[in-house]
């Protein structure tokens, strides 16, 4: 038979989407990690090419596009093998499936994304929640005169919330 099919009775047969046969093959073989075959009778590991950009491609894939990076990640390049894809989105930013960079979208106004690797809109927290996480926090440290007063006074060093309020989404 010959290159991209295989015998496995009385007539050749082609591999199918997904597999491939080169000469002296006895079986047809999945597309490599990286690679899809999106017909049949390929004739290469390289099948008919690398997956697309936020897409990884398992050995075996049909489409260039079948597995989307998972949300919370992203795909960089083309030809990604695992659903690690390039990696995790930045903090202060999420990541949708099928992303392809790790900014691919700023978390929103008055949200902030405090880790890597987020999915979704919602972010996690908001300015008025860490504005009093900080204030409770700090409150344990400051002279008993100072405190709830949103003032920090210690060792002649002054200041307040202003400066971590006015501070941009996704930024502490």
């Amino acid at each position: 038979c010959p290159a991209g099919t295989i015998l496995p009775g009385p007539n050749c047969n082609s591999c199918p989407a997904g597999k491939y046969q080169s000469a002296n093959q006895t079986q047809c073989l999945p597309c490599l990690a990286g690679r899809f075959g999106d017909q049949a009778g390929l004739t290469t590991p390289l099948c008919s090419g690398a997956c697309a950009s936020g897409h990884y491609c398992p050995p075996g894939t049909v489409n260039s596009n079948q597995n989307d990076c998972p949300a919370g990640r992203y795909g960089a390049t083309a030809g990604l093998t695992t659903p690690l894809c390039t990696g995790q989105c930045r903090a202060g930013y999420y990541c949708l499936q099928g992303s392809t960079t790790d900014t691919a979208s700023k978390c929103p106004a008055g949200r902030f994304g405090d880790s890597p690797g987020l999915g979704n809109s919602g972010c996690t927290g908001n300015w008025t929640d860490i504005v009093q996480r900080l204030q409770w926090e700090l409150d344990e440290y400051r002279p008993a005169a100072t405190r709830g007063t949103g003032r920090i006074s210690s060792s002649g060093r002054t200041g307040n919330w202003t400066n971590i309020v006015q501070r941009p989404h996704g930024e502490l």
